[in-house]
């Protein structure tokens, strides 16, 4: 089972599994590393929630909310990643494992 990109929140890491999307957007998303069986993490948001900041391939990158919709990740792989951070109103604190 798959779900969007768009769709996680931050912290949370997982494998792309296909891109949903055609012509230049596809290969704009392809030219930045966004293959499938890349792992990618979802670092954070902007204070609107829109665009979204990830690292694929070692990159940090923003993604509109539109074009994360169309990256699928397989839902089996999600999982939040080790030392991930979690903001609490407007305050960054580190995860208690």
């Amino acid at each position: 089972h798959n779900c969007s990109l768009d769709k996680l929140t931050p912290g949370m890491k997982g494998i792309i599994s296909s891109l949903t999307c055609n012509g230049a957007l596809r290969r704009k998303l392809m030219d930045m590393g966004f293959t499938p069986g890349t792992e990618i993490y979802v670092e954070g948001t902007a204070p609107l929630k829109d665009p979204i900041i990830v690292c694929v391939r070692g990159c940090r990158l923003g993604l509109r909310k539109k074009e994360a919709a169309s990256v699928m990740i397989r839902e089996q792989q999600l999982a939040y990643a080790p030392g991930h951070r979690r903001r609490f109103r407007g305050q960054v604190q580190h995860k208690v494992s």
